[in-house]
């Protein structure tokens, strides 16, 4: 004979685990709501007429007369039957109750009847189209009770009350609404059933029954403290009487105070201010759903506070404009958050300009002339930023600091080019400015003589006025070597000792940057077939000049700020350079 063993105790207890797995997956996560209708404790009472006309809500559900006249009694509905063969009736009442698809539904009913009356149970649509709600009396009409559905049952109830249930059942969608309980039969000419409660069970799969929070998640910038709404709705249409109570985190004002602990609400949904600060950032929220007295689920709103900097910016009302003696200029700081503290400051803070200021904007007005650089600081009670406005010239500006090009002597009707950084103003003895005049960078012809001293003076200006001069001063050396090209200079001329034509040996752009119009110098003595073409730094033609000498003036006033691309074609060959538009 075989014995059967004991298996051994580590798979043992790893089946024991996986039953409880099982048992925690299909039945605790399971989301269970009775709903009970209580006759005795529902406030009718007692009445030899039709209780449910006109209808009666009990437990949020209502109550509607379907057929003959329910009445009530000791605790108890009433259910009359004639159970003549001639003239057989019976009473029947609906009870309004959506149903939900995919929950599965078990109804029960504590039922009694002494005369041996039949109880009748089943779920309908609608109400059919026999319902009278008018009757106070058995209803023949009794003996449709049951047809035009499948889902229901008829009992026989004993002398005492027992509970008669309903096979569960599941409807596939959500288009059944009506309970309606009946009573038919009998011994006696007039029989009576009694129910003294009716409870509906339902239980819904987990992933089916929830309520929602709206909304689940909220991200917050450090600073926000617009009231907000959460809410909880229940689009599975959970039976029941929900209440929810509300645990708030730290960080948020109900009713402009601290909650100190949960908060019960009959509705669904709370306003809630966030304090919303770096040092006390909103905290989750969190919303507890009872369904007749039973916890059912709590959900939760993440809550995340983010603190990204402003986009701050300083700029000039009147743009570009220096800060002159008698004339101040208004600076508008941009992006400021609301409620912030602003701090403006100057580099050197005294000496050069005197700084007022008026929470976003400030005021330089003239102290000496020089530059100073102008920024302001935010704070608020989520961190502090700085923006910078950068370098602000006051007064009229210094002295150029260089000037290339001016070698120890030039030869006689020699080409030069002269180079500065920071002037724009030239003054030229013994020799003649053929370019540039106006910017950084200039051709100039020394003049024809066998002696003398070519003086080259540099200044710079702006609104204010004009600064003082840079000087340098060379020989006129005859048969000396040709003056070199200034080492930082961007046009094209060709230095040293030439014949006027020469002049013109190399194709270039004058002034380069350019405000209003430019020189364009094109090495050719045949002017016919030349043109200049300008191009937008992506390669679209904006202008197309034929010109008719080897150096043409052209209007560049209406071009927009930025670099360009000018085409020069000599009749043989095309060269490009480049166009800087101030």
């Amino acid at each position: 004979m075989k014995t059967l063993s004991v298996p051994h105790r580590g798979l043992r207890s790893r089946l024991l685990f996986l039953l409880a797995f099982l048992f925690i997956v299909f039945f605790v996560k399971a989301q269970t709501v009775t709903t009970t209708f209580t006759y005795s404790g529902s406030g009718l009472s007692n009445s030899s007429g039709n209780v449910f006309n006109p209808p009666v809500t009990i437990n949020s559900h209502s109550h509607s007369a379907a057929l003959g006249g329910v009445t009530f009694s000791g605790g108890q509905l009433q259910l009359a039957t004639t159970p003549t063969a001639s003239s057989p009736g019976g009473t029947a009442y609906a009870i309004n109750f959506p149903f939900t698809a995919g929950t599965t539904y078990t109804i029960s009913i504590s039922a009694s009847s002494s005369d041996g009356a039949a109880l009748l149970a089943y779920v309908y649509g609608g109400l059919p189209s026999w319902i009278s709600t008018s009757a106070t009396t058995a209803d023949p009409n009794i003996g449709q009770l049951g047809t035009g559905t499948n889902i229901g049952a008829t009992f026989s109830p004993s002398g005492s009350a027992q509970t008669y249930t309903l096979t569960a059942f599941t409807p596939t969608s959500s288009n059944l609404n009506y309970i309606i309980i009946g009573a038919k039969g009998g011994s006696d000419d007039l029989s009576d059933l009694s129910i003294a409660s009716v409870s509906v069970l339902a239980v819904t799969p987990a992933a089916a029954a929830q309520f929602t929070l709206t909304p689940t998640t909220l991200a917050l910038n450090c600073g926000d403290v617009t009231a907000r709404t959460f809410t909880v709705t229940n689009p599975q249409n959970i039976a029941g009487t929900a209440t929810y109570s509300w645990t708030v985190g730290a960080g948020w004002l109900y009713n402009g105070a601290a909650p100190t602990g949960p908060i019960t609400t009959a509705g669904s949904s709370i306003t809630l201010t966030p304090v919303n600060t770096a040092a006390s950032s909103p905290h989750n929220i969190a919303a507890a759903v009872s369904v007749n007295g039973t916890l059912f689920n709590t959900y939760t709103c993440t809550v995340t506070q983010t603190n990204p900097a402003p986009a701050l910016g300083i700029t000039e009302v009147n743009a570009g404009v220096p800060v002159c003696s008698g004339t101040p200029q208004v600076f508008n700081l941009t992006g400021s958050p609301a409620g912030a503290t602003v701090t403006w400051g100057l580099t050197p803070a005294t000496g050069t300009a005197n700084l007022a200021t008026n929470s976003t904007q400030a005021t330089l007005s003239y102290a000496a002339s020089g530059s100073v650089t102008l920024g302001a600081s935010v704070t608020n009670t989520c961190g502090t930023w700085s923006a910078s406005y950068g370098t602000v010239v006051v007064g009229i500006p210094h002295a150029p600091t260089d000037l290339e090009g001016l070698p120890s002597g030039v030869p006689p009707n020699s080409v030069c080019e002269f180079f500065s950084s920071d002037g724009t103003n030239w003054t030229l003895t013994n020799a003649t400015i053929f370019a540039g005049q106006g910017t950084h960078d200039i051709g100039a012809r020394v003049a024809n003589i066998q002696s003398g001293i070519v003086t080259v003076k540099v200044t710079a200006s702006n609104a204010c006025g004009t600064s003082a001069a840079l000087t340098r001063s060379a020989p006129i050396v005859p048969g000396g070597p040709p003056p070199p090209r200034a080492a930082n200079a961007a046009s094209a001329v060709k230095v040293g000792p030439t014949s006027e034509p020469d002049l013109l040996a190399a194709p270039g752009v004058y002034p380069n940057p350019a405000t209003s119009t430019i020189q364009v110098v094109i090495p050719a003595t045949d002017n016919t077939n030349t043109r200049i073409r300008i191009y937008t730094i992506g390669g679209r033609l904006l202008k197309t000049i034929l010109p008719h000498a080897s150096s043409t003036q052209v209007d560049v006033s209406q071009l927009p700020k930025g670099t360009y691309l000018v085409e020069i074609y000599d009749g043989k060959k095309a060269t490009t350079q480049k166009l800087v538009k101030q």
